[in-house]
């Protein structure tokens, strides 16, 4: 009986030894869910020079970078260097930036092969997204498309240009304009001394916690134009509410009553549009504009002297 206790015991304390071993560092060490494209470009980087603090992982299924582990504030969450920025030359256009892209996508003997091919293939922004005149107004219609040679891959290149181009590890960082600690301070992309990108962390994150960046743009509209989504974190400005039927209702319909740079027949047409999706602010505000701006004076001259 105590012969076949002893195998059991045994293995036991071999586990118990091998757990006590194999620190919490030799654990965070390892990359979670190796073989996705994004944990190959992560990988790829690091061997490049970028760092990337080994407690943060990519959620393939949540599509976010995520904490395994509490990790301080002030504590640098990922650095790349200047050289692993995939650069848009001063000279080049749009399209010219893009026709690079696809071509150094394409071949295997590209540096910057392994971060572009990890990249979507699929519309990313308005440059091949149609415009959903339920969200934008006329306005915002009108300015909504991004021109483009080739749509779907400008959209992939706008939607992770950072500064003067697109940089790896740090383009898998979701965006979030709110300021969780207490400083008022965002965290978001810089650039040190050293010429390295970086983000370091602006408040404490639990285990747990997604791992977001600022995109310094401050406009829900631009946001929504290259990336696709609505910051409902962020409060709109006087320029989102005339682009979207977005904000508080109050100060919309004031903000479009008194918008000066627009004329009678777009204000008409921005009145038609909003009837169709029930916007009543921008009902109430293009009304209260075209009142102010319509100079209806009747003749009684001819009727008087009849």
């Amino acid at each position: 009986m105590l012969s076949g206790i002893f195998p059991i015991l045994l293995l036991l304390l071999l586990l118990s030894l091998q757990a006590q071993a194999e620190s919490p560092q030799d654990f965070l060490s390892a990359r979670a869910r190796p073989g996705s494209p994004q944990d190959a470009v992560i990988e790829w980087a690091i061997m490049q020079g970028a760092y990337l603090h080994p407690g943060i992982y990519w959620d393939a299924e949540a599509g976010s970078m995520r904490t395994r582990l509490a990790i301080g504030a002030n504590s640098t969450i990922a650095r790349v260097p200047g050289n692993l920025e995939y650069r848009q030359l001063a000279s080049e256009s749009l399209d010219e930036f893009v026709d690079r892209f696809v071509a150094d996508r394409a071949d295997p003997s590209s540096f910057f092969g392994p971060y572009l091919s990890a990249l979507p293939t699929t519309c990313q922004n308005h440059a091949c997204l149609v415009p959903d005149p339920s969200v934008l107004t006329v306005l915002g219609m009108k300015h909504a498309k991004i021109e483009a040679k080739l749509p779907v891959e400008a959209s992939i290149v706008q939607s992770r240009r950072w500064y003067s181009g697109m940089i790896p590890i740090l383009d898998l960082f979701n965006h979030n304009s709110s300021r969780p600690d207490n400083s008022g301070k965002h965290q978001h992309v810089n650039r040190n001394a050293a010429g390295e990108y970086e983000i370091v962390a602006s408040h404490d994150h639990e285990a747990g916690d997604y791992v977001y960046n600022y995109y310094m743009v401050g406009n829900v509209y631009k946001l929504y134009r290259l990336y696709g989504f609505i910051d409902t974190s962020l409060k709109p400005d006087c320029h989102d509410m005339l682009a979207m039927r977005i904000g508080d209702s109050v100060a919309r319909v004031a903000c479009i009553a008194y918008y000066p740079d627009t004329t009678l027949e777009n204000m008409v047409e921005e009145l038609q549009e909003a009837m169709k999706y029930n916007d009543m602010p921008m009902v109430k505000g293009a009304a209260s504009w075209i009142d102010r701006h319509s100079d209806f004076q009747l003749d009684y001259s001819a009727s008087s002297s009849t």
